[in-house]
């Protein structure tokens, strides 16, 4: 049954925080340890130093607009192998559910960063996905993903989510359904 094959296609599990400490996840503990320190505040000293950090290029970054329920896309990272870089230029300022061919697969993420920003606290995860890339085939993922929520001082809520490979992507010819 077709909802079967949707679960098959994206596989996610929750992983500890402490996690963060070890070699693995280098890249990602900098901005963990920023997130601690402000307390999730996001000011300008905070995004000027996630637009200089090295893990820039694998972040996605969605503002949730104060009293509302809608996600915008404010970055979402070069280094994501889901759209080619000018496509992923065009999504800023748009509603992330519009991002994508599999818009499945962006419901169930942007799913994912709606309870973390609900539950006003990181979490990181490790996923497994089918990704449907329309005529050109479907991309097979493995990573991690550590999503963090931040307040603004104008009662807007971001969440930043960092994507930590565990392998390359790879593009496959499974039939886009």
């Amino acid at each position: 049954d077709r909802g079967t094959m949707e679960q098959v296609r994206r596989l996610s599990a929750r992983r500890s925080l402490l996690l963060l400490s070890t070699p693995a996840f280098a890249g990602a503990r900098p901005l963990f340890e920023l997130w601690q320190a402000t307390r999730g505040e996001l000011t300008e000293d905070v995004q000027s130093i996630m637009r200089a950090s090295s893990v820039f290029q694998r972040m996605v970054v969605v503002r949730n607009p104060a009293g509302g329920a809608r996600l915008i896309a404010q970055h979402f990272g070069a280094g994501i192998k889901v759209m080619r870089p000018c496509e992923s230029l065009l999504t800023i300022d748009r509603d992330f559910h519009e991002l994508h061919p599999d818009r499945d697969y962006v419901a169930w993420v942007a799913e994912a960063y709606a309870e973390t920003l609900w539950r006003r606290r990181p979490h990181l995860e490790s996923i497994r996905a089918l990704i449907r890339m329309g005529a050109s085939g479907t991309l097979v993922g493995r990573y991690d993903r550590l999503i963090m929520p931040w307040r603004s001082g104008s009662g807007d809520w971001f969440a930043t989510a960092l994507s930590i490979q565990r392998t390359a992507p790879v593009l496959s010819s499974i039939p886009d359904q």
